[in-house]
């Protein structure tokens, strides 16, 4: 009897537990639906230059169970109370301009809270949609600022996205509107008698630092087209966008080509082939470091024109070259990195001919030694959020050569001392060499250098905080200038290939922009929209630090091709000042002051050359110019 009641009682407990655990799995939403992801990046990285990119260390930094830099998964400690709901549609058109409001499909939906937002994918029926947003487990009651379509479908075709964002709160209904694209169609010939070529592949996706080069080598591009006859259909891209898509183009025996063609552009493209040589390779001698690079450079400098992995066997073939000479150079590194050159060979490349190479690495090539990487960190009193700190290590070029990632240690990896303020920190085993020490989010820089068995007692000092309030206005009426966040750097020693920004978002209280900053310089950047990206230096003290930066209003140029149907590139040249192009984006140019200038544009194939011309830019103007291109 009593052997059944224990056998009962493990039963009811048993089933108690599972209950429980039903009701837990119930309560807590999916994990995709309280997804943070980051805004969009505007800033990027220049290929042969240095560049930015914003510290995604404004969001707290990730726990042990939750290592992502970019993407975070909250797991929440109960169901959400309440939720954000939008109800909405979706109409899109085909490229003739006709109306479709009840097709179905899916779409992808972020809202924005400003410092960052929360995705879905939502089933669209009959041209609507229904979604719910959960609220945020950090901050419940701040309120959405911004609904955006970033991705949609419909009748199972990819839809290029037309109005895709609504500024939040609104009373305004919720409609995006997008197209379809039109077909694409790409004939392709032999250069010499202009007859259509068979097997045709066409390659794209294949993304930087290699999207500028003239073969594809074997650098992760996605085959569009295999072994077509011309004129080939390129097929919809999945995600479309306006502006143009870098294609590589090839037949057998011809060499690669690559063009830039309009995601919507409905004029069929042309491009000539000519004939091609091919090239067999030889890595002899020790063996090279590894993620070596076999390049092709024309002219010894610059961007190279192919890049491929070493095979491991050191012996490989590479057809499909534009006939010329070439320096084949194995390297070490990034190419824009000032790469460790381990052996080169100059080669001709003839039409339908074979040839040689062979690169000879004279000695072995060891990497530098690895050591412990470890110190202390003192942080005065009066710094805020300490637990957004965390120590990062970037390389510089020559210690980039043999690992260019950047190593962080988060304040919950630190070890606290008996002195307050002072903690213990390791970044494991680096390579030995030169590396810029970044402390977030105080900007406290510095460059260190990483020897061999002395490298475990780095001591790192903050600087004393002080306050910084920017207010950045109109330079000619002084309005304030409202925007989602500014970006700002402190000063950078040495000098490395790209650094981090931080963010300091928009206070309605004090009508600025405040953070906290280490004593020393400063450098702040503004991006507002209708006005030219901005940066000031300023020096910050002890204390309280206001700063009023005066922005201009934006002016540029745009040209678009009557004919093509397209974004033109172009050339601006001043005329009686120093104005200049100042950075481009979605087919714009600004310019960083207004007056005439010489629009000259590059050859286009297949057509009339285009004269240049006088065009006259005003203060805070757009100009978009068409030009009608005529067919040769």
């Amino acid at each position: 009897m009593q052997t059944r009641l224990w056998i009962v009682g493990g039963l009811l407990l048993a089933a108690l537990l599972v209950a429980v655990w039903l009701w837990d799995r119930e309560s807590a939403p999916p994990a995709h639906l309280d997804r943070e992801v980051e805004p969009s990046r505007s800033t990027t990285v220049a290929a042969a230059s240095d560049g930015l990119v914003e510290d995604p260390a404004d969001e707290p930094e990730p726990t042990p169970d939750d290592t992502t830099a970019r993407t975070t998964v909250e797991t929440p400690d109960a169901a959400p109370t309440s939720t954000w709901a939008f109800e909405g549609s979706i109409v899109v058109s085909d490229p003739d301009g006709a109306r479709f409001e009840t097709e179905s499909g899916e779409a992808r939906l972020v809202l924005w809270f400003g410092n960052g937002g929360t995705n879905q994918i939502v089933a669209v029926s009959d041209g609507r949609f229904t979604i719910e947003f959960p609220r945020r487990r950090r901050d419940p009651d701040t309120a959405p600022t911004r609904l955006q379509l970033t991705h949609c479908r419909l009748a199972d075709r990819p839809v290029l996205l037309e109005v895709e964002s609504l500024d939040l709160p609104s009373t305004e209904p919720i409609v995006f509107r997008g197209r379809w694209l039109p077909e694409r169609h790409l004939r392709v010939l032999d250069d010499e008698s202009g007859v259509d070529l068979t097997d045709v592949d066409v390659v794209t996706g294949v993304t930087w630092p290699f999207s500028d080069l003239e073969h594809p080598s074997d650098r992760g591009g996605r085959a569009v087209v295999v072994a077509k006859d011309s004129p080939v259909e390129l097929p919809a891209p999945e995600s479309p966008r306006d502006g143009t898509r870098r294609h590589w183009v090839r037949a057998p025996g011809y060499a690669w080509q690559r063009i830039s063609i309009a995601d919507d552009t409905k004029q069929e493209h042309v491009v000539r082939l000519p004939r091609a040589g091919s090239v067999d390779l030889f890595v002899l001698g020790g063996k090279p470091p590894e993620d070596s690079a076999i390049r092709f450079f024309r002219g010894g400098v610059g961007v190279p024109i192919a890049d491929f992995a070493v095979a491991r066997d050191g012996s490989q073939r590479v057809d499909n070259l534009l006939p010329g000479t070439y320096s084949v150079r194995l390297q070490k590194g990034q190419w824009f990195r000032r790469p460790l050159v381990l052996a080169q060979a100059d080669v001709e490349i003839r039409p339908g001919a074979r040839e040689s190479v062979e690169l000879r690495v004279d000695e072995q090539v060891l990497a530098p030694p690895k050591t412990l990487v470890a110190g202390s960190l003192r942080v005065p009193a009066g710094w805020r959020e300490l637990e957004r700190f965390r120590i990062t290590l970037q390389p510089d070029h020559e210690t980039a050569r043999w690992n260019d990632k950047w190593q962080s240690a988060y304040f919950h990896t630190f070890e606290r001392t008996d002195d307050d303020g002072v903690f213990r920190w390791s970044l494991g085993e680096l390579h030995c060499g030169e590396y810029m020490l970044t402390v977030s989010p105080t900007e406290h820089r510095r460059m260190i250098s990483v020897r061999e068995g002395a490298a475990d007692k780095f001591e790192v000092v903050v600087p004393d905080p002080a306050d910084v309030l920017v207010r950045p206005v109109d330079a000619q009426s002084g309005d304030p200038i409202v925007t989602e966040k500014i970006v700002w750097h402190g000063e950078i020693p040495g000098h490395v290939g790209g650094y981090g920004l931080r963010s300091a978002k928009y206070d309605a209280d004090s009508g600025g922009y405040p953070f906290q900053a280490s004593l020393g310089k400063a450098y702040i950047g503004v991006r507002a929209e209708g006005y030219e990206r901005t940066e000031r230096a300023v020096e910050v003290l002890t204390g309280q630090n206001e700063f009023t930066l005066r922005i201009e209003r934006a002016c540029g140029v745009r040209v678009v091709l009557d004919g093509l149907e397209q974004v033109a590139k172009f050339a601006l040249e001043p005329i009686d000042h120093d104005g200049r192009e100042s950075d481009r984006g979605r087919g714009w140019s600004h310019v960083t002051k207004p007056g005439r200038y010489t629009l000259r544009i590059p050859p286009i194939e297949g057509y009339e050359p285009v004269p240049d011309r006088e065009i006259d830019v005003r203060t805070g103007q757009m100009l978009e110019v068409r030009i009608p291109l005529r067919k040769r």
